[in-house]
Protein backbone atom coordinates (compact mmCIF):
# COMPACT_ATOMS: atom_id res chain seq x y z
CA UNK A 1 0.00 0.00 0.00
CA UNK A 2 0.91 3.64 -0.19
CA UNK A 3 0.76 6.72 1.69
CA UNK A 4 -1.16 8.48 -1.88
CA UNK A 5 -3.74 7.29 -3.26
CA UNK A 6 -5.33 8.66 -6.24
CA UNK A 7 -8.98 7.86 -6.71
CA UNK A 8 -10.60 8.23 -10.41
CA UNK A 9 -14.23 7.39 -10.43
CA UNK A 10 -15.81 6.58 -13.79
CA UNK A 11 -18.91 5.90 -15.83
CA UNK A 12 -18.76 4.40 -19.03
CA UNK A 13 -20.06 6.56 -21.94
CA UNK A 14 -24.03 5.47 -23.14
CA UNK A 15 -23.00 3.10 -26.26
CA UNK A 16 -20.15 1.63 -24.48
CA UNK A 17 -21.11 -1.95 -23.27
CA UNK A 18 -19.41 -2.87 -19.95
CA UNK A 19 -17.58 -5.36 -20.87
CA UNK A 20 -15.57 -3.73 -23.17
CA UNK A 21 -15.21 -0.48 -21.14
CA UNK A 22 -13.84 -3.42 -18.67
CA UNK A 23 -11.35 -4.82 -21.40
CA UNK A 24 -9.90 -0.81 -21.86
CA UNK A 25 -9.51 -0.33 -18.84
CA UNK A 26 -7.67 -3.35 -17.45
CA UNK A 27 -5.09 -2.73 -19.87
CA UNK A 28 -5.50 1.07 -19.16
CA UNK A 29 -4.14 0.72 -15.43
CA UNK A 30 -1.19 -1.89 -16.42
CA UNK A 31 -0.06 1.09 -18.65
CA UNK A 32 -0.71 3.46 -15.68
CA UNK A 33 1.36 1.27 -13.73
CA UNK A 34 4.25 1.42 -15.93
CA UNK A 35 4.61 5.58 -14.77
CA UNK A 36 7.41 5.78 -12.14
CA UNK A 37 5.65 6.18 -8.67
CA UNK A 38 2.63 4.29 -9.61
CA UNK A 39 3.20 1.14 -7.52
CA UNK A 40 -0.26 -0.57 -7.61
CA UNK A 41 -4.11 -0.25 -8.19
CA UNK A 42 -7.61 -1.95 -7.95
CA UNK A 43 -10.63 -1.46 -9.47
CA UNK A 44 -14.40 -1.73 -7.60
CA UNK A 45 -17.45 -1.75 -8.44
CA UNK A 46 -19.53 1.87 -6.82
CA UNK A 47 -22.94 0.82 -5.22
CA UNK A 48 -25.86 3.36 -5.18
CA UNK A 49 -25.53 6.07 -3.15
CA UNK A 50 -28.30 8.30 -1.69
CA UNK A 51 -25.78 11.96 -2.20
CA UNK A 52 -25.92 13.88 -5.20
CA UNK A 53 -22.56 15.07 -4.60
CA UNK A 54 -19.68 13.51 -6.82
CA UNK A 55 -18.37 11.29 -6.89
CA UNK A 56 -21.16 10.19 -6.02
CA UNK A 57 -22.90 8.68 -9.27
CA UNK A 58 -20.09 7.37 -10.54
CA UNK A 59 -20.32 3.37 -11.53
CA UNK A 60 -17.04 2.31 -10.89
CA UNK A 61 -13.87 3.47 -9.12
CA UNK A 62 -10.46 2.41 -9.50
CA UNK A 63 -7.92 3.37 -6.73
CA UNK A 64 -4.04 3.67 -7.80
CA UNK A 65 -1.39 3.94 -5.32
CA UNK A 66 1.55 6.26 -5.64
CA UNK A 67 4.69 7.35 -4.24
CA UNK A 68 6.10 11.14 -3.82
CA UNK A 69 7.47 12.58 -6.99
CA UNK A 70 5.37 10.37 -9.35
CA UNK A 71 5.34 10.54 -13.03
CA UNK A 72 2.69 12.36 -15.71
CA UNK A 73 0.54 9.32 -16.65
CA UNK A 74 0.14 11.68 -20.33
CA UNK A 75 3.66 12.52 -20.67
CA UNK A 76 4.94 9.00 -19.57
CA UNK A 77 3.07 7.26 -21.91
CA UNK A 78 3.55 9.40 -24.56
CA UNK A 79 6.97 9.19 -24.63
CA UNK A 80 7.05 5.39 -24.12
CA UNK A 81 4.53 5.10 -27.16
CA UNK A 82 1.35 3.69 -25.13
CA UNK A 83 -2.07 4.30 -23.34
CA UNK A 84 -3.77 5.12 -26.92
CA UNK A 85 -7.10 6.24 -25.76
CA UNK A 86 -10.52 4.54 -27.42
CA UNK A 87 -12.84 6.53 -29.36
CA UNK A 88 -15.22 7.29 -26.99
CA UNK A 89 -12.89 8.59 -24.54
CA UNK A 90 -13.51 12.47 -25.06
CA UNK A 91 -17.36 11.20 -23.74
CA UNK A 92 -15.55 9.50 -20.58
CA UNK A 93 -17.27 11.06 -17.45
CA UNK A 94 -14.73 10.91 -14.72
CA UNK A 95 -13.49 12.91 -11.97
CA UNK A 96 -10.36 11.89 -9.93
CA UNK A 97 -8.69 13.18 -6.62
CA UNK A 98 -5.42 12.77 -5.03
CA UNK A 99 -5.28 11.69 -1.41
CA UNK A 100 -2.17 11.39 1.00
CA UNK A 101 -2.74 9.67 4.37
CA UNK A 102 -2.65 12.02 7.72
CA UNK A 103 0.63 11.18 9.74
CA UNK A 104 -0.81 9.46 12.19
CA UNK A 105 -2.04 6.53 10.35
CA UNK A 106 -0.44 3.10 9.05
CA UNK A 107 -0.60 2.45 5.62
CA UNK A 108 -4.29 0.48 4.70
CA UNK A 109 -5.03 -2.42 2.53
CA UNK A 110 -7.22 -1.65 -0.37
CA UNK A 111 -9.57 -4.47 0.30
CA UNK A 112 -12.43 -6.20 -1.31
CA UNK A 113 -14.89 -3.99 0.33
CA UNK A 114 -14.79 -0.06 1.38
CA UNK A 115 -16.70 2.92 2.21
CA UNK A 116 -15.44 6.16 1.31
CA UNK A 117 -16.78 9.14 3.29
CA UNK A 118 -15.27 12.56 1.54
CA UNK A 119 -16.06 15.43 3.12
CA UNK A 120 -15.25 19.31 3.90
CA UNK A 121 -15.73 21.10 7.40
CA UNK A 122 -18.78 23.44 7.54
CA UNK A 123 -18.28 26.98 6.24
CA UNK A 124 -15.95 29.06 9.30
CA UNK A 125 -14.73 26.32 10.63
CA UNK A 126 -11.19 25.61 10.97
CA UNK A 127 -9.81 23.10 9.06
CA UNK A 128 -7.42 21.99 12.54
CA UNK A 129 -10.61 21.86 14.21
CA UNK A 130 -12.56 19.50 11.81
CA UNK A 131 -9.61 17.03 11.69
CA UNK A 132 -9.57 17.61 15.68
CA UNK A 133 -13.28 16.13 15.82
CA UNK A 134 -13.06 13.80 12.51
CA UNK A 135 -10.50 11.75 14.39
CA UNK A 136 -12.41 11.09 17.12
CA UNK A 137 -15.75 10.35 15.13
CA UNK A 138 -13.71 7.82 13.10
CA UNK A 139 -13.02 5.96 16.11
CA UNK A 140 -16.46 5.57 17.08
CA UNK A 141 -17.42 4.13 13.35
CA UNK A 142 -14.24 1.48 13.77
CA UNK A 143 -15.91 0.51 17.08
CA UNK A 144 -18.93 -0.42 15.16
CA UNK A 145 -19.47 -4.08 14.23
CA UNK A 146 -18.37 -4.83 10.13
CA UNK A 147 -15.86 -2.19 10.02
CA UNK A 148 -12.74 -3.28 10.51
CA UNK A 149 -10.62 -0.50 10.18
CA UNK A 150 -10.50 3.23 9.03
CA UNK A 151 -7.82 6.22 8.42
CA UNK A 152 -8.07 10.00 7.34
CA UNK A 153 -6.44 11.34 4.35
CA UNK A 154 -6.04 15.42 3.12
CA UNK A 155 -7.80 15.41 -0.92
CA UNK A 156 -7.31 17.41 -3.50
CA UNK A 157 -9.28 17.82 -6.68
CA UNK A 158 -6.67 16.86 -9.86
CA UNK A 159 -9.00 15.69 -12.87
CA UNK A 160 -12.07 15.37 -14.98
CA UNK A 161 -15.33 16.37 -13.32
CA UNK A 162 -14.25 17.01 -9.32
CA UNK A 163 -15.75 19.65 -8.24
CA UNK A 164 -13.09 22.70 -7.64
CA UNK A 165 -15.90 25.41 -6.51
CA UNK A 166 -16.05 24.06 -3.00
CA UNK A 167 -13.92 20.76 -3.21
CA UNK A 168 -13.88 18.21 -0.64
CA UNK A 169 -10.73 17.94 1.66
CA UNK A 170 -10.62 15.20 3.68
CA UNK A 171 -11.76 11.53 3.46
CA UNK A 172 -12.09 9.38 5.60
CA UNK A 173 -11.69 5.24 4.22
CA UNK A 174 -13.01 2.55 5.96
CA UNK A 175 -12.45 -1.32 5.37
CA UNK A 176 -15.26 -3.21 5.82
CA UNK A 177 -16.04 -6.63 7.03
CA UNK A 178 -19.54 -6.51 6.50
CA UNK A 179 -21.98 -4.98 4.22
CA UNK A 180 -22.29 -1.42 4.45
CA UNK A 181 -25.90 -1.55 4.58
CA UNK A 182 -25.19 -3.68 7.69
CA UNK A 183 -22.73 -1.52 8.88
CA UNK A 184 -24.90 1.87 8.40
CA UNK A 185 -27.85 0.11 10.32
CA UNK A 186 -25.83 -0.10 13.05
CA UNK A 187 -24.14 3.32 13.04
CA UNK A 188 -28.00 4.69 13.01
CA UNK A 189 -28.64 2.49 16.19
CA UNK A 190 -25.55 3.78 17.83
CA UNK A 191 -27.01 6.88 16.95
CA UNK A 192 -30.36 6.75 17.94
CA UNK A 193 -29.71 4.93 21.34
CA UNK A 194 -26.99 8.17 22.59
CA UNK A 195 -23.78 5.77 21.77
CA UNK A 196 -22.43 7.91 19.37
CA UNK A 197 -23.32 11.69 19.77
CA UNK A 198 -23.12 14.01 16.55
CA UNK A 199 -22.53 17.56 16.97
CA UNK A 200 -24.89 20.25 16.45
CA UNK A 201 -23.24 21.40 13.20
CA UNK A 202 -22.79 17.61 11.80
CA UNK A 203 -25.66 18.41 8.92
CA UNK A 204 -23.37 21.44 7.76
CA UNK A 205 -20.39 19.27 6.65
CA UNK A 206 -20.45 19.36 2.86
CA UNK A 207 -20.38 15.14 2.21
CA UNK A 208 -20.65 12.34 0.08
CA UNK A 209 -19.61 9.04 0.51
CA UNK A 210 -20.33 5.68 -1.51
CA UNK A 211 -19.65 2.07 -0.50
CA UNK A 212 -17.78 -0.25 -3.33
CA UNK A 213 -16.78 -4.02 -4.01
CA UNK A 214 -13.47 -4.90 -5.25
CA UNK A 215 -13.78 -5.81 -9.66
CA UNK A 216 -10.78 -7.94 -8.83
CA UNK A 217 -7.83 -8.23 -6.72
CA UNK A 218 -4.90 -5.72 -6.85
CA UNK A 219 -2.49 -5.27 -9.95
CA UNK A 220 0.86 -4.49 -9.20
CA UNK A 221 3.90 -3.09 -11.74
CA UNK A 222 4.31 -6.56 -12.84
CA UNK A 223 0.71 -6.63 -13.99
CA UNK A 224 0.43 -10.08 -11.04
CA UNK A 225 -2.82 -10.04 -9.37
CA UNK A 226 -2.66 -10.69 -6.01
CA UNK A 227 -5.33 -12.25 -3.79
CA UNK A 228 -6.52 -9.83 -0.96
Amino acid sequence: MSSILRLVFSTPPDGVEDASYHAWYEEHVRDVLLVPGFVGARRYRVNPSPHSRPPAGYRFLTVYEMRPGHGSIRQHLAAIGRGQEPAWFDRLDFASWDCVLEPEYDEPELTGAMFLALSSQPEGMDLAAYGEYYRGHLLENVAIDGIDSGCRWAVTPVGGNAPRNGPLTHLALYQLGRPWPEARAEIRAAREDGTMVLPPWFGDIRFASVDVIALGGRVTGDSQEERT
